[in-house]
Protein backbone atom coordinates (compact mmCIF):
# COMPACT_ATOMS: atom_id res chain seq x y z
CA UNK A 1 0.00 0.00 0.00
CA UNK A 2 1.01 3.21 -0.99
CA UNK A 3 0.97 5.75 1.76
CA UNK A 4 0.10 9.39 0.73
CA UNK A 5 2.26 12.36 1.02
CA UNK A 6 1.45 15.80 1.56
CA UNK A 7 3.82 18.75 2.29
CA UNK A 8 2.81 21.26 4.37
CA UNK A 9 3.51 24.85 4.33
CA UNK A 10 2.19 27.39 7.02
CA UNK A 11 3.15 30.10 9.12
CA UNK A 12 1.19 27.90 12.02
CA UNK A 13 2.36 24.23 11.45
CA UNK A 14 1.45 23.32 14.77
CA UNK A 15 -2.08 23.48 14.25
CA UNK A 16 -2.19 22.91 11.07
CA UNK A 17 0.26 19.73 11.47
CA UNK A 18 -2.20 18.58 14.18
CA UNK A 19 -5.94 19.28 11.82
CA UNK A 20 -3.82 16.97 9.31
CA UNK A 21 -3.71 14.07 12.17
CA UNK A 22 -6.95 14.64 13.79
CA UNK A 23 -8.74 14.73 10.27
CA UNK A 24 -6.84 11.12 9.58
CA UNK A 25 -8.04 10.11 13.31
CA UNK A 26 -11.84 10.65 12.79
CA UNK A 27 -11.97 9.29 9.34
CA UNK A 28 -10.12 6.69 10.41
CA UNK A 29 -12.17 6.38 13.43
CA UNK A 30 -15.32 6.34 11.06
CA UNK A 31 -14.18 3.68 8.54
CA UNK A 32 -12.14 1.53 11.33
CA UNK A 33 -12.90 2.62 14.49
CA UNK A 34 -9.58 2.76 15.11
CA UNK A 35 -6.82 5.29 14.53
CA UNK A 36 -3.12 3.83 14.25
CA UNK A 37 -0.01 6.43 15.00
CA UNK A 38 3.36 6.27 14.97
CA UNK A 39 4.93 9.80 16.97
CA UNK A 40 8.20 10.89 16.69
CA UNK A 41 10.31 11.96 19.65
CA UNK A 42 12.35 15.07 20.86
CA UNK A 43 11.49 18.84 20.85
CA UNK A 44 10.41 19.16 16.82
CA UNK A 45 6.85 17.66 16.70
CA UNK A 46 6.24 18.67 20.58
CA UNK A 47 3.96 21.61 19.76
CA UNK A 48 1.67 19.89 17.36
CA UNK A 49 1.35 16.87 20.23
CA UNK A 50 0.60 20.13 22.79
CA UNK A 51 -1.88 21.63 19.98
CA UNK A 52 -3.81 17.98 19.58
CA UNK A 53 -4.29 17.79 23.43
CA UNK A 54 -5.37 20.87 23.48
CA UNK A 55 -8.12 20.36 20.97
CA UNK A 56 -8.65 17.07 21.01
CA UNK A 57 -9.78 15.98 24.56
CA UNK A 58 -13.53 14.78 23.47
CA UNK A 59 -11.69 11.88 21.21
CA UNK A 60 -12.28 8.67 22.14
CA UNK A 61 -8.40 7.56 23.39
CA UNK A 62 -9.18 4.33 23.77
CA UNK A 63 -9.34 3.55 19.88
CA UNK A 64 -5.90 5.27 19.27
CA UNK A 65 -2.95 2.67 18.79
CA UNK A 66 0.15 4.86 19.02
CA UNK A 67 3.53 3.58 18.67
CA UNK A 68 6.59 5.29 18.96
CA UNK A 69 9.51 5.66 15.49
CA UNK A 70 12.86 6.41 15.59
CA UNK A 71 14.11 7.26 12.47
CA UNK A 72 17.48 7.22 13.59
CA UNK A 73 16.66 3.19 13.44
CA UNK A 74 17.11 2.08 10.10
CA UNK A 75 17.11 -1.92 9.51
CA UNK A 76 19.83 -2.38 6.56
CA UNK A 77 20.22 -6.04 4.83
CA UNK A 78 22.97 -8.05 6.15
CA UNK A 79 26.16 -8.00 3.68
Amino acid sequence: MKADRKIIRSANFAADAADFILEHAHKALGERNEFRIALSGGNTPRPVYAQIATVARDLPWELFRITFGDERCVLRPAG
